[in-house]
């Protein structure tokens, strides 16, 4: 990869391993506007706590997984390793006995809601940390419109006004 290339690459936000205050901010207010909004709509408490833990889920997963080279696919394995979990432990609650047929039907179905559902969250979850990224840019008075196809190999902006 060359450096004109490196320089025009967009930035991937996900969940980084380490916190600051004003990510822990963000986060919480997330959190808080999820929360709101699941109330707001009359969602049931246990569901907005598997929402919550879903999302939760994929956080860690970004970090953690693929020692957080690949948030995206992360993502996606999280939110299928979580569907197909929380519809594992469904079943004995419904009293369901599923031939194998069946649970080979179930895991596809985790396979592609899970995994889109997961990237989502994933995306919302880069969000999150994108929006910390724009608050501490802030905190610091830098610009943040500051995009890296704008700057040259040098570090100096590209813009002549």
């Amino acid at each position: 990869m060359n450096i004109e290339s490196a320089n025009n690459r967009v930035r991937v936000f996900s969940a980084p391993r380490q916190f600051d205050v004003v990510t822990l901010l963000v986060v919480t207010a997330a959190y808080a506007v999820g929360f709101a909004v699941l109330r707001a709509v009359s969602f049931p408490p246990v569901g907005a706590v598997i929402v919550a833990a879903f999302f939760t889920a994929v956080a860690l997963g970004q970090s953690l997984v693929f020692d957080g080279t690949h948030p995206r696919i992360a993502s996606a394995v999280v939110g299928f390793v979580f569907t197909l979990i929380a519809m594992l432990f469904q079943l004995p609650i419904q009293s369901h006995v599923l031939s194998g047929e069946d649970l080979l039907a179930l895991a596809f179905y985790c396979l592609i809601f899970g995994s889109f559902f997961g990237y989502f969250a994933g995306v919302l979850v880069g969000f999150v940390f994108m929006i910390a990224h724009w608050v501490r840019l802030l905190v610091a008075g830098e610009q943040i419109n500051h995009h890296p196809a704008n700057e040259q190999p040098d570090g100096t902006s590209g813009n002549t006004e």
